[in-house]
């Protein structure tokens, strides 16, 4: 199991963004101050509650921390103390370790047989094939349960049943030079024919000087090209199921119309030669008018910057109004510790701190210091809106879909569909791509 779960645990974040931070939140008002790191015997007084009537318990927590800002947050004392002194009776040991670290450091635990409380991961399939995560009903405060985003929910129950909840979110939209589209006088499409439509006049405008729509069918980024137009068709990567469903009728006129825009000049040329940052680089330059991109953090980071006014809108779908993000989170995961003394305290103080841990406020806070976008949707709503084209961010996050990352197939599927992009490009069978492609993930 150890080789296992070190090959699993390794795999980073696909949608891995630049820890930069999202626009200002509104009207915020600052967290109060934190008490310090009282004793239980100081605080059990007052309190109603909590831990204060158990046996003394303490909860082993490990979460990634690479950035200046994650490493503040969790090292503040405050954050365990403050934890400690609502919760008497119940203890944080508190680890952060770099991602890259993460597999091997989880790895060793778990063969001297010290499991963790609570981890952070990014994918979860091969420690539920080794039975090492509880169901999330098990621990999970149905208010909180409620307050997660649906769509990211979907992502951790890589075998059917929810077993994480997600964490901070990394986000992808389309992303628009606003004063490009007003000066070709067209506005934010939210449909193929208003996409078709802007391109035509961004063209006819600027007589080829700016690019009407980034498009990217690289090894790198033909995943997220197949995504953006095969969702937008209705079609997409697997079924309710999870079962893989990759040559749909609708993936291949996504990806049919995604050549169309290229034919018609609408795109950068030559898409399987280009890369994100080489198209971001473009978007912060003024040349570029329309991205649909993966790394929102990151390509908002780089307009503001360069002094573009860029305008967020949820990628454009075949039907009007129909739109979608693409959202990626890190998971925080309850692992199985049949050696623990009392089950039921365990599962109840891992929903004291997830309860702490998902405070509306602490999750803003975080969004605003980490760059990403919160999974609560209370939080997304008390979100400011300056940069979005229409619609608010829960309404957007409300939309989101994400890939199947955590299938052990995912990496040689992302390969074959930019090989199938480029196949496309010359004039191939998209349709019989994708059902030798079908055939060979799900025989």
């Amino acid at each position: 199991m150890k080789k296992l779960l070190c090959a699993i645990l390794a795999v980073v974040l696909v949608f891995a963004l630049c820890a930069c931070s999202l626009p200002s939140l509104k009207d915020l008002p600052p967290l109060p101050p934190l008490p310090g790191r009282e004793s239980a015997e100081e605080t059990s007084a007052g309190a109603e509650d909590g831990f204060a009537a158990r046996e003394p318990l303490t909860l082993d927590i490990v979460l990634p921390a690479d950035s200046p800002a994650a490493r503040e947050y969790f090292g503040d004392a405050d954050f365990v103390g403050r934890f400690e002194a609502e919760n008497p009776g119940l203890y944080l040991q508190l680890e952060l370790v770099g991602r890259e670290e993460l597999p091997g450091f989880l790895d060793e635990r778990l063969a001297r047989g010290e499991v963790p409380d609570v981890v952070c991961a990014a994918s979860l399939s091969g420690l539920v094939s080794e039975d090492l995560l509880l169901p999330v009903e098990t621990y999970c405060p149905k208010e909180l349960l409620d307050d997660l985003f649906p769509g990211l929910l979907d992502a951790c129950a890589p075998d059917g049943a929810v077993r994480a909840l997600p964490d901070q979110v990394s986000a992808g939209a389309l992303l628009c030079n606003a004063a490009l589209l007003a000066d070709a006088g067209v506005s934010v499409p939210d449909s193929w024919a208003a996409l078709e439509e802007a391109c035509g006049a961004i063209l006819e405008r600027y007589d080829g000087a700016v690019i009407p729509l980034g498009i990217d069918m690289s090894d790198g980024g033909g995943w997220n090209c197949f995504a953006c137009y095969a969702w937008g068709s209705g079609g997409g990567f697997a079924d309710a199921d999870g079962a893989w469903t990759l040559n749909r009728p609708e993936n291949t006129e996504g990806v049919e119309f995604a050549v169309s825009l290229v034919n018609r000049g609408y795109t950068n040329p030559n898409p399987a030669a280009v890369s994100a940052e080489s198209l971001l680089a473009q978007f912060a330059a003024g040349e570029l008018a329309m991205l649909p991109t993966a790394d929102l953090s990151a390509a908002l980071a780089a307009a503001r910057d360069a002094g573009i006014d860029a305008l967020v809108s949820a990628i454009p779908s075949k039907e009007d109004g129909s739109g979608f993000i693409l959202a990626s989170a890190e998971r925080i995961a309850v692992l199985r510790d049949d050696a623990a003394p009392d089950p039921d305290a365990r599962l109840e103080a891992v929903g004291a701190f997830l309860r702490y841990y998902y405070d509306t406020e602490r999750c803003l806070a975080r969004a605003e210091a980490e760059g990403r976008l919160p999974a609560l949707r209370s939080a997304a709503e008390a979100l400011g809106d300056g940069s979005l084209a229409r619609g608010s961010w829960a309404e957007l996050l409300g939309s989101c879909r994400s890939c199947p990352a955590d299938e052990s197939e995912w990496e040689s599927v992302c390969r074959e569909l930019a090989q199938i992009e480029r196949l496309a490009l010359i004039g191939g069978d998209v349709q019989a791509a994708l059902d030798a492609l079908q055939l060979e993930i799900s025989p």
